[in-house]
């Protein structure tokens, strides 16, 4: 009886020593994190582009206040991660831009995103009439899309 229960505790301390990692299997986060793009360029009309992220801890995406035309999608995550911009029409003559600040364990990276601006579009409108060598008056309707 007594041989039966030390070939079973053996046979357990045997399974539990096998089972066990050794630190030089274990491997922990590096806090590495890398995109795939450093620029991001968009036309002026409102869309949507995907950067891919590539880490392999906990990150996070650090989006500045004056980027309320700009969407990011997640601000945050674990791991390998495609991260959407998205953004809306551009009404304004300037171009804008902003820098995000990806991070993690006290690395950062940043990538700048642009949006060109709505150019000024002038239409002009009147009689098709010529002018005599002295010249003259006309009258002329300018219309501008700001």
């Amino acid at each position: 009886m007594k041989l039966g229960r030390l070939s079973a505790l053996l046979a357990v301390f045997a399974f539990a020593a096998v089972s066990c990692n050794t630190e030089e299997e274990q491997t922990a986060p590096s806090g590495n994190i890398s995109v795939d793009a450093q620029e991001v360029a968009f036309e002026m009309t409102g869309s949507t582009k995907e950067i891919a992220i590539t880490s392999d801890s906990y990150w996070k995406v650090t989006v500045p206040p004056e980027a309320g035309w700009l969407v990011v999608a997640p601000m945050r995550g674990t791991g390998n991660t495609a991260v959407k911009l998205i953004t809306v029409d551009n009404t304004e003559f300037d171009p804008r831009e902003v820098t995000l600040t990806f991070s993690v364990d006290g690395k950062s990276l940043e990538v700048k995103v642009s949006q060109e601006g709505d150019p000024v579009i002038f239409k002009v409108t009147g009689p098709s009439e010529t002018l005599p060598a002295e010249g003259g008056t006309l009258a002329l309707k300018v219309e501008c899309n700001e």
